[in-house]
């Protein structure tokens, strides 16, 4: 379940960041070898400047939020690797620009039920009591407010109270930092892209994701929290070496939320990269494995070494 767990993650939106906590590194970090890394340098096959793969976490509580920095004292962080590595490229490439002011307007197509159908309709009687009783007593919201909601959105409202935190994010703090520094942004995928990959998970699928994630809410919660210090570690390999899948896990692979987009993304990535050196932050759940992107643009013949 901790795939499933981190897969969701990837689609709850982007929370406002306080300020960026001070960070305490030690020299243990370099013991990390191949491939537990989450920035990697591409270079090779003709490309005039080297890009880099970064694996983020699109949620995380602010005492969880690091940015791996070096040479750290207080509030003064003498090396910062994801500022000092993004500003040596041109553009800084998110899995979706939410900055995109057509973005959010697209979404509205695929966050509500199609028409005629309520969550009354599409959840028996029993799970709607459990669903309602849960965000009444849990999350102090009137279900009756979200009759038209996709149960998949259902669920994102449930995750911050899951992690018991405001998040916070690394695209956008990434993105303030491209901001600043008059980098461009953008998203390796457009809305059709995303509105087409909400469309392919089944409704019955949706329904049985949020009914087990009320059932299953404290082992989500300890499975987060296990995801965070796997995170931490830049334990890729046990990120990717989980259990056999669970039926929710399945759902998203099946859905292609992590191979097929994988494998959609690696030309467009090229493409990008041969054009301007290019700074890539996605999931970290994309990177390791098979055809994780790392070994994809492995294959493809690029010079892909870890940078920490």
């Amino acid at each position: 379940m901790l795939r499933q767990v981190f897969t969701v993650l990837l689609f709850l939106g982007l929370a406002d960041m306080s300020a960026l906590p001070s960070v305490n590194v030690t020299e243990e970090a370099d013991d990390f070898t191949y491939p537990n890394r989450l920035m990697w340098r591409i270079s090779g096959k003709g490309l005039e400047s080297p890009s880099y793969l970064f694996g983020t976490m699109h949620q995380i509580c602010p005492e969880d939020f690091v940015i791996f920095a070096r040479f750290c004292t207080g509030e003064f962080i003498f090396y910062n690797p994801l500022k000092r590595k993004l500003l040596e490229t041109k553009q800084l490439v998110l899995e979706v620009n939410t900055y995109d002011p057509y973005f959010w307007a697209g979404m509205q197509n695929v966050m509500y039920l199609e028409r005629g159908l309520t969550l009354r309709r599409v959840l028996s009687r029993e799970q709607y009591l459990l669903v309602e009783g849960f965000f009444l007593d849990s999350l102090g919201i009137n279900i009756e407010h979200y009759s038209h909601v996709r149960p998949f959105f259902l669920v994102s409202e449930i995750y911050p109270h899951i992690l018991g935190c405001t998040p916070r994010s690394y695209e956008r703090y990434l993105a303030e930092i491209a901001m600043d520094n008059r980098i461009r942004i953008s998203g390796i995928e457009n809305i059709d892209d995303q509105i087409a990959l909400f469309k392919g998970i089944k409704l019955e699928d949706e329904v049985y994701e949020l009914i087990a994630t009320i059932e299953n809410y404290y082992e989500v919660r300890e499975q987060f929290q296990q995801m965070v210090a796997l995170y931490r570690k830049r334990d890729l390999v046990s990120i990717k070496k989980t259990p056999d899948e669970s039926p929710e896990e399945q759902i998203y692979e099946d859905a292609g939320f992590i191979t097929e987009r994988n494998l959609q993304w690696l030309p467009v990535m090229k493409e990008m990269m041969h054009d301007r050196p290019v700074f890539f932050a996605f999931g970290a759940a994309h990177l390791p494995g098979e055809k994780g992107l790392v070994n994809l643009l492995k294959k493809e013949g690029y010079d892909v070494e870890p940078v920490f």
